[in-house]
């Protein structure tokens, strides 16, 4: 061992650079021993959860690994899903990019709001009824209304509705119709409806007065039947009553028709005093209403209701201010007391089915909730009870007042013979409506509404051009409300107040004035203008019936006299003596007709297709010419019915109008 260490250590020195090299090496050899004997022996340290503690609804990624994901997922339901779509569209608007500092900051902040203001995801509301029926006000639609009807039914595919603002602080930034769950495009105020079942969602985002986005939504359930006959009524199928007059509506329709109806009750027929409703006298005890209906093939069906009426002899009674009215607040104040003879009887109040309380006087304030309110009164005194109930109709008008927005010059513009303030000697009185909006297009009957004392009242005749309804006017004061919008969603709504006289049916009225014309082939005045008495409940065919009797008149006519009543010829003899058609008109005639014939007519008699296929007579009331018949018409006191021959629709004597849509009126009348 010596001798090699003295062999090695004599080739060192004499070679120092190699010494120089085989030193450095050692030295590498120990360095990299050392540092991999200390990176062996270090401990290993898991770094911490960076998204720990992060808010539960924070965007999160689930890593794809074979182990545990590094954090908890949520799941994420539809609703949220529809919130952070609305905030990916919000975010989508900001100009430039964030960095991923910036990002993790957002998260951090979304999360705060979230809990701060529970209203930055999707509200949704419940139907009112249900609301009410659990007390939870937080579900009562504070955002917005609309004209749909929960569960109704209807028969025509076509469904328009409308939606109302009720929060003018609140900005709306984007209004969503979903039907059956499929978003509906560029929504106008219609859908077209599926048969049977139909869901409507509507879905309104806003934007409130510190910026913050939230979206409110509603869901309706709307069945289309277009096969079998529908029967509505105002009734129910069973109730109580304790009054036996009653008063109800009631109509059928099968798809787009409204078919007639029969009304019985206890098998006895009851008339309809005005349109589609109806006044009958209840018996003591139970009565039986039966409506009925048939199609054009004979099918038929019957919806029965068992009406309750309970007469007492009582000394009990109830006194108060409240009555059957319609109403554009959300709260109602009345007084009530129960009294028996002379002495105090216990009052209970229900609105809606909720008790209420008043004070000491008497004195109750109610909620209302939109559509129908009822009100129930109960005064109990020892075993006797006595029960009244009355209902509240409850509109939301949008902002802007009871005639909607009146500074904006592009709502609809609503045209109709009903004037403010005056006094109807009648319980029915005729009007028109036509309606357009602000470039001139027609509004459709769909889009217009007419409430008579809170109800409403269905369309009588629509000839595209005007739309007719007729009015229930009662004793003492009446309340009119007529409203249109548009396909933008513009409304205008116009208030009338009139006074009511209604007689007993058959009393006189009052006087008109009626003349019969030719003045169209020369002729002048068949009958001069003619003062006549009208009666209560009599329309003007009975008038005319009477009038042209006395002065010597035989008539054809089509229909009957109170039932589609046309007045087809005037027959009397030596009634057409050298008639004298005006060249200018003679000229328009002959362009426009089919057949026109100077010389084709009866001397004797004068009515349709004389002279022209376009020829007949027609009727005008105050200047407008009505689309109905004489004997749905109801004059009233101090009205003028000019009825007049025209050789072309009524184009020549101004009332094109009237026969919907047969060409305008030419330049003058003759």
């Amino acid at each position: 061992m010596k001798n090699i260490y003295e062999k090695f250590k004599k080739i060192i020195s004499d070679k120092p650079k190699l010494f120089r090299y085989f030193t450095s090496l050692i030295l590498i050899i120990f360095c990299i021993s050392y540092m991999g004997n200390v990176l062996n022996n270090q401990d290993v340290l898991d770094p911490a959860n960076p998204i720990k503690g992060f808010a539960k609804n924070s965007s999160q990624v689930a890593l794809a690994s074979q182990d545990e994901p590094l954090v908890e997922i949520e799941e994420i339901n539809d609703e949220n899903a529809e919130k952070e779509t609305e905030d990916e569209d919000i975010q989508d608007n900001k100009k430039g990019s964030e960095n991923d500092e910036n990002e993790g900051d957002n998260e951090e902040g979304d999360a705060e709001s979230d809990e701060n203001n529970p209203e930055s995801s999707n509200i949704e509301i419940l139907n009112p009824e249900d609301a009410n029926k659990n007390n939870d006000k937080s579900k009562i639609n504070e955002y917005f209304t609309t004209s749909i009807i929960h569960n109704e039914i209807v028969t025509e595919k076509e469904y328009s509705f409308i939606i109302k603002q009720k929060n003018p602080n609140l900005k709306v930034k984007k209004t969503e119709i979903f039907l059956n769950d499929i978003l509906v495009p560029e929504f106008k105020g219609t859908v077209i409806l599926d048969e049977g079942k139909n869901s409507i969602k509507v879905k309104v985002t806003y934007e409130d007065v510190d910026g913050k986005i939230f979206s409110v939504s509603k869901t309706y359930s709307v069945h289309l039947n277009t096969e079998d006959i529908i029967i509505y009524s105002s009734l129910n199928e069973e109730m109580k009553v304790t009054k036996d007059k009653l008063s109800f509506t009631a109509w059928a329709k099968k798809g787009e028709k409204t078919l007639p109806i029969d009304v019985k009750l206890n098998e006895q027929k009851v008339k309809g005093e005005n349109g589609n409703r109806y006044n009958v006298t209840l018996n003591e005890g139970e009565n039986k209403v039966i409506v009925s209906a048939s199609d054009d093939s004979g099918n038929t069906e019957e919806k029965s209701f068992l009406i309750i009426y309970e007469k007492k002899d009582t000394k009990l009674r109830i006194i108060t201010n409240l009555k059957e009215q319609h109403v554009t607040t959300d709260e109602i104040k009345f007084n009530a007391i129960a009294k028996f003879g002379e002495d105090k009887a216990k009052l209970t109040v229900e609105n809606n089915g909720t008790l209420i309380s008043g004070d000491d006087k008497g004195n109750y304030a109610a909620n209302l909730i939109e559509g129908p309110n009822y009100i129930l009164l109960k005064a109990e005194y020892g075993d006797e009870t006595l029960i009244e109930e009355y209902r509240i109709q409850y509109e939301v008008l949008p902002p802007g007042g009871e005639d909607g927005d009146l500074e904006d010059p592009n709502n609809p513009k609503i045209e109709t013979n009903l004037k403010d303030g005056i006094t109807v000697k009648s319980s029915i009185y005729d009007i028109y409506v036509i309606a357009r909006d602000h470039k001139g297009n027609r509004i459709h009957p769909s889009q217009m509404q007419v409430k008579c004392n809170g109800e409403l009242i269905g369309i009588h005749w629509e000839d595209g051009v005007q739309t007719s309804y007729k009015l229930p006017i009662r004793n003492g004061g009446n309340t009119i409300i007529i409203s249109a919008y548009d396909s933008e969603g513009k409304i205008t709504i116009e208030n009338f107040h009139i006074k009511g006289i209604v007689k007993d049916k058959g009393e006189v009225t009052g006087h008109a004035t009626i003349s019969i014309e030719a003045t169209t082939i020369g002729l002048g005045y068949i009958v001069p203008p003619t003062k006549v008495e009208i009666r209560e409940g009599k329309p003007a065919s009975t008038v005319i019936d009477k009038l042209l009797k006395e002065k010597g008149f035989e008539y054809e006519s089509q229909g009957k006299i109170d039932n589609a009543f046309y007045l087809a010829h005037l027959i009397k003899p030596g009634l057409v003596s050298n008639p004298v058609i005006p060249e200018d008109l003679a000229e328009l005639v002959e362009a426009e007709a089919d057949r026109f014939s100077p010389d084709d007519y009866n001397q004797d008699s004068l009515g349709e297709y004389d002279f022209s296929n376009g020829s007949g007579w027609m009727y005008s009331v105050n200047g407008h010419y009505p689309n109905y018949g004489f004997s749905d018409c109801y004059l009233l006191d101090g009205d003028v019915m000019r009825i007049r021959f025209t050789l072309f629709y009524g184009r020549d004597i101004g009332g094109s109008g009237g026969l919907g849509g047969s060409g305008s009126n030419w330049h003058k009348e003759w």
